[in-house]
């Protein structure tokens, strides 16, 4: 089973960040959003993939963030990761404020990315 459900985890957090740094270029701008299929539905739908296929890839490798704590760290960044991209593209914010959720949010998404590929809380920094 795991042949093909990493694979397919990989590529659905490759569309999940492409999708959240395209929605991010109209937010930065002050722009709306122009489809509603771009607003809600493709994102929900891909980050839903996402959620579903690591938590069947954590199930079946036996990860436990009672164990693992680079994993309990990855779940915590992916809990912040969420709340600043709901802030950032709620609308009745302040364009400087969704500007800094933004960035909260592609730090955690990087940091996520990083902390995977390095399975090391600190990556390495200290």
């Amino acid at each position: 089973m795991i042949s093909w459900l990493l694979p397919l985890h990989l590529t659905l957090v490759s569309m999940l960040i492409f999708i959240f740094i395209w929605r991010v270029f109209y937010v930065w701008q002050g722009n709306v959003i122009p489809y509603r299929w771009l607003k809600r539905g493709l994102p929900d739908a891909v980050d839903t993939s996402v959620l579903l296929s690591g938590v069947v890839l954590a199930l079946h490798v036996d990860l436990s963030p009672w164990q693992d704590d680079w994993f309990a760290v990855k779940l915590l960044a992916i809990v912040v990761y969420i709340a600043a991209g709901f802030f950032c593209f709620s609308t009745s914010q302040m364009r400087a404020s969704q500007r800094w959720a933004a960035s909260l949010a592609l730090c955690m998404l990087f940091y996520t990315v990083a902390l995977v590929a390095t399975k090391e809380v600190f990556l390495g920094l200290l």
